[in-house]
């Protein structure tokens, strides 16, 4: 049979899709005018309606299937030397818009529906030359159909296929808007959490293609587009399946003659071995290393297949954990370590058989870690390596097997089923005795508070705790492990009633006893080195509290893995440390980070994710942020409010701070009311001497100050001092200096003096040199000084300040103000 002239081929391809597109009458209209001028193309065009006809309304099924794709072949090989496509032309019923890139497989364009149907804008993209040979046009008739049925949210779906005028293969694809995940996770900073949770939702399109038999072969950043809703959309699916031979593996020796990228392809890829879904695995394993560590796990230079096969066979992994803390970052380092860097390893084992075994199981993983579950990858084992003996010998392994497995299967089973039963059987009675333990020990303690007992006298919690403390060593020495632990537990309730000193000695027995069971490194020790660490730090012991509380965080972090809530808790106190030691910017990081667990771990409505919400407002103001401060504060208020009884002290919280920034913006009235609901919550709650009594009275005297109600504004001040003066140094120092401010504002200037120059001395002694808290505390000394009249050391002093608290940016933004008011009063030049 006579091969027809390829441009005649190409033209009657072009009038099929005009007038396929036509009803029934017009259609007829124009075949016959077609038929006029030139009757063979008329016939050809017959023929392609025949066969699309033939298809039924489904177009994706193969429409002009019918014609013999060697034709096809035949007239694309004929057009080659026809120049590309270009801005305006006609591709079947779509225009080209504007060239959206070029790759390996060939150019991608934006277009738009150019036969008046519909407006639709789309991407269209035109193989290259190469990719039209008779087998591949067989193949992407025969796999077309299959891709358009990948209906899901986040693989953009193949609407449709044709050829060009020049004979290219084509397909229409649903155009997306947005960014490689890997740019857009780092132009936004994305958490970690964000991060993974994106690989999760590709996995979960690439298992869908999976179960229908489909394998992308190509997955890397720049299929994988986030939009600005943060969905990520997986591109070209399946056109790697499309474009790939049936046997593919080992025919070709050439890398563009594979459909895959060297810097995410699988090893077997690159070794011309066949691709299966455990290829997908890897190469989504790639991005994900990709987003955790800043760089791809491997470096692969060579272009030449031999070169590139020779590079795969020497490469090894360094986990994620590893790069990040060779790069400096120690705290991201740790939440990578473990779980993450399991995960990671698995995904991207060079041996297909020892990765995940799906794609799903990949994701399930992910899933895991985020909700701080046991994730089900391990490191390599015994067992693995057993199991690879047994596939090397296989014969003679299942011969000795007949013979063994007769004679020990009942008495394994019988064995393990009584050991099983004997452990559970342990476990549960250990458990139950423990916990009678307890409550007995508790019941008894709270005895006390019988009214037949007590003769009529109130017993104060402080009772209870001593006479708790004095029953432990008393009644507890044959059981180390329970002792340990409640000496822990009293160590923190003394803590929170502010009774610091014998809170410090019960947990530093208590993390002495924990060492010497259980070690330096379990989570055991860990707790009570936290415990041990807030006290020091409400003591104003920082550096000794900080190196405590650091260690026991990355022990939690390394043995509870990156969720572990107990290691979220941990970071309060060392949250408050770093903002008294470094600032807001030292701390914001820990505060995003202990806010982000509790909020994926917890959800929104919990009291503890309530809690770190306000904490995160205070950084933020701290920040010069207020308007993000106040919506934090309310939203935690809110949700306490709606979760917690009135009294509960936790309450107060989100109200203190809302308090302070209403003062610092002017609102004073406002910042009254909240100061008062949350001291009059902590009154009730805590009682008169407890330090967070104490607090809240040093911010009513602020406010009150401002409000011009500087006697009152006293009284409050010394009322706060007198609660933790000797018992916390860093509120004894602030409330020091809150109780100049009140003195000076009456004129009484000597006394205040006296008050700041105490104040210096006892906030140098906890804070840095350079901590804006200590330079505003030396600038209300200045101000002191100029009062009485010294105003040669007090121009002295603000000449000094002016450029520490420049320094500081947005940070000491208020006091860099009065100390420019202050300066511009004594005569002080910028």
């Amino acid at each position: 049979m006579k091969r027809p002239d390829p441009l005649r081929f190409a033209t009657a391809r072009a009038r099929f899709e005009e007038i396929a597109e036509l009803d029934a009458e017009p259609r007829a209209v124009a075949l016959a005018a077609l038929a006029a001028s030139d009757p063979n193309l008329a016939a050809a065009v017959s023929e392609l309606l025949a066969a699309d006809a033939a298809a039924g309304e489904e177009f994706l099924a193969g429409g002009a299937a019918a014609l013999d794709p060697q034709l096809v072949g035949e007239a694309l090989a004929s057009a080659e030397s026809r120049g590309g496509a270009a801005t305006g032309d006609r591709i079947g019923p779509y225009r080209l818009r504007g060239l959206l890139g070029r790759g390996g497989m060939g150019e991608v364009w934006e277009a738009e529906r150019a036969d008046g149907q519909f407006e639709h804008i789309v991407a269209l993209k035109l193989l290259k030359r190469g990719m039209d040979s008779e087998e591949v046009l067989r193949r992407f008739l025969r796999e077309r159909q299959i891709l358009a049925r990948l209906e899901h949210p986040n693989i953009a779906r193949l609407l449709d296929g044709g050829l060009a005028p020049d004979g290219r293969p084509y397909l229409v694809l649903e155009k997306v808007d947005g960014e490689p995940i890997v740019d857009w996770c780092r132009t936004r900073r994305a958490d970690l959490a964000t991060r993974v949770r994106l690989v999760i939702a590709v996995a979960e399109a690439v298992d869908l293609a999976h179960r229908n038999l489909v394998v992308h072969r190509d997955l890397k950043p720049s299929n994988l587009l986030v939009d600005a809703a943060g969905t990520v959309k997986l591109l070209d699916f399946g056109i790697a399946k499309i474009l790939a031979s049936d046997n593919e593996a080992g025919d070709s020796t050439r890398l563009e003659d594979r459909a895959l990228t060297p810097a995410y392809a699988a090893p077997e890829q690159i070794l011309g071995r066949p691709a299966t879904t455990s290829t997908d695995v890897y190469s989504l394993g790639v991005v994900l290393y990709e987003l955790l560590a800043g760089r791809l796990p491997h470096v692969r230079s060579t272009t030449s297949h031999h070169g590139l096969a020779q590079e795969v066979e020497r490469e090894t992994l360094t986990r994620p954990s590893r790069v990040v803390a060779e790069a400096g970052d120690g705290r991201a380092a740790r939440a990578l370590a473990g779980d993450l860097d399991t995960i990671v390893v698995k995904a991207l084992a060079h041996d297909p058989e020892r990765r995940y075994g799906s794609i799903s199981a990949f994701a399930d993983d992910l899933r895991r870690y985020l909700d701080g579950r046991p994730v089900r990858a391990r490191p390599d084992s015994g067992l693995y390596r057993a199991r690879k003996f047994v596939t090397r010998h296989r014969l003679a392994v299942a011969a000795a097997a007949v013979v063994v497995a007769a004679l020990v299967a009942g008495l394994s089973i019988a064995l393990w089923q009584a050991q099983r039963a004997e452990k559970a059987a342990k476990v549960a009675q250990a458990q139950a005795s423990r916990a009678e333990q307890v409550r007995a020990f508790l019941v008894s303690i709270f005895e006390a508070a019988d009214p037949a007992r007590a003769r009529g006298e109130t017993v104060e919690a402080r009772t209870l705790l001593d006479e708790g403390a004095r029953r432990i060593d008393a009644e507890l020495t044959t059981e180390p492990e329970l002792h340990a632990e409640l000496l822990e537990l009293l160590a923190g309730l003394y803590r929170k009633l502010g009774e610091l000193e014998p809170a410090k000695s019960l947990a530093a027995r208590a993390l002495a006893e924990h060492r010497r069971l259980f070690g330096d490194e379990s989570v055991q020790t860990a707790r009570s080195e936290w415990t041990l660490g807030w006290v020091l730090a409400n003591q104003g012991d920082f550096e000794p509290a900080r190196e405590r509380l650091e260690h026991a965080i990355s022990v939690l972090d390394r043995e509870e893995g990156p969720q572990s809530l107990t290691a979220a808790d941990a970071r309060e106190p060392l949250m408050e440390l770093l903002f008294g030691a470094e600032g807001p910017r030292g701390v914001l990081p820990v505060v995003e980070r202990r806010l982000a667990t509790y909020r994926a771990v917890l959800g929104e409505q919990d009291v503890r994710t309530a809690l770190a919400l306000s904490d995160f407002g205070v950084v933020v103001n701290e920040l010069g942020r207020p308007d993000e401060a106040e919506k934090a504060y309310r939203s935690s208020a809110a949700t306490l409010d709606a979760l917690l009884p009135v009294n509960d002290p936790r309450v107060a919280f989100p109200h203190n701070n809302l308090a302070g920034l209403l003062r610092e913006t002017g609102r004073l009235p406002e910042a009254e009311i909240e100061a008062r609901k949350a001291l009059a919550t902590r009154r009730k709650a805590l009682g008169e001497r407890h330090p967070e009594t104490a607090s809240t009275l040093g911010q009513l005297s602020r406010i009150l100050v401002g409000l011009g109600r500087p006697a009152e504004a006293e009284a409050a001040a010394r009322e706060g001092l007198a609660i933790c003066e000797g018992r916390d140094r860093y509120l004894t120092a602030q409330l020091r200096s809150m109780l100049g401010t009140t003195l000076l504002s009456q004129g009484q200037a000597a006394a205040a003096l006296a008050v700041f120059e105490l104040a210096v001395v006892e906030h140098q002694a906890v804070l840095p040199a350079d901590h804006v808290l200590y330079l505003s505390v030396q600038l209300n000394r200045a101000g002191a000084l100029e009062a009485v009249g010294r105003k040669a050391e007090a121009s002295a002093e603000v000449h000094r300040l002016l450029p520490l608290l420049r320094a500081k940016g947005i940070e000491a933004s208020g006091p860099l103000e009065a100390a420019q008011q202050l300066a511009a009063r004594l005569g002080v030049a910028g």
